[in-house]
């Protein structure tokens, strides 16, 4: 599952004590402006973004920085998830799956993973809510 090619990494990833199962510390991944582009919580990647923003139009899809994902499977990952703050809708994605049907993509920010919207399991924000109320 090997995903590494020549690329600048414009990101960089720390350590830092978080809520991860059993005490595991939660792993952040910043952009070059410090700012926490993802977070890997146990075993799941995780991303919040702008759908307005951050999705993409063609493909139609969402995407990850290539060295991100590369070092989050370092670090154990093995599911992605995203989510949209604007819907509410979480997507979410088996690393394998997303690295065997990942498109590779530069459009003047560096190599980054896109997976088309059609292999996502996509969770309504409805649901999400219900079940934070057990219904």
């Amino acid at each position: 599952m090997t995903i590494r090619q020549n690329e600048s990494p414009a990101w960089q990833s720390r350590a830092r004590q978080g809520s991860a199962g059993q005490g595991n510390p939660d792993q952040f991944y910043y952009a070059t402006n410090r700012e926490v582009v993802a977070r890997l919580q146990g075993v799941t990647l995780t991303k919040q973004v702008r759908r307005s923003i951050h999705m993409l139009r063609a493909p139609k899809g969402c995407s990850i920085v290539k060295g991100i994902l590369t070092t989050a499977c370092e670090d154990g990952a093995v599911a992605v998830e995203i989510h949209d703050t604007e819907t509410g809708v979480t997507c979410w994605a088996m690393v394998e799956s997303f690295i065997q049907n990942a498109i590779g993509i530069d459009r003047g920010v560096g190599w980054r993973l896109a997976l088309p919207l059609k292999f996502w399991a996509v969770e309504p924000a409805r649901a999400r809510q219900l079940e934070l109320f057990e219904v």
